[in-house]
């Protein structure tokens, strides 16, 4: 667990390349020691693991949100004991999974998209006037 947060810390974009599968398995490995184990220890890790997966990339924090694997995941995170050291990071992981959260980020994401259409547009517009740039230097040299 603590090799898979390093690894997550040092270059987080790695853990987006393997593939749905094997990224489910890691899901479903760190959210069993988390409601499994009775260490506070190894459930704390997987707590701060959870956290920095799904605060590094939105993909994951989407599939915990609408996969059906995981759909008490949230609620079941909320019964948590509270006392404990990890409760600030239980707290913003169940922060994170709320609808409020989750509603933020898909418009986050439609803004994103947006905002790349209408780079490719400004583009596409850009490219059309410098094609005929040369005939209209042309015409004004005539005239």
């Amino acid at each position: 667990m603590m090799m898979l947060q390093n690894i997550l810390q040092i270059n987080s974009g790695d853990l987006l390349r393997i593939g749905r599968k094997a990224l489910y398995s890691i899901l479903d490995e760190v959210i069993f020691k988390l409601f499994s184990t009775p260490s506070p220890v190894i459930r704390s890790t997987a707590t701060k693991l959870l956290l920095l997966m799904a605060e590094s990339h939105q993909e994951i924090l989407i599939l915990l949100r609408q996969s059906t694997c995981y759909k008490g995941l949230r609620r079941l995170l909320s019964k948590q004991e509270t006392g404990t050291k990890f409760s600030q990071e239980l707290r913003q992981l169940v922060g994170l999974l709320s609808p409020m959260v989750y509603q933020e980020v898909e418009e986050q994401k439609l803004h994103q998209a947006a905002c790349l259409i209408q780079a490719y547009w400004k583009g596409f517009q850009t490219r059309k006037r410098l094609k005929k740039l040369p005939s209209a230097v042309i015409a004004l040299q005539r005239s």
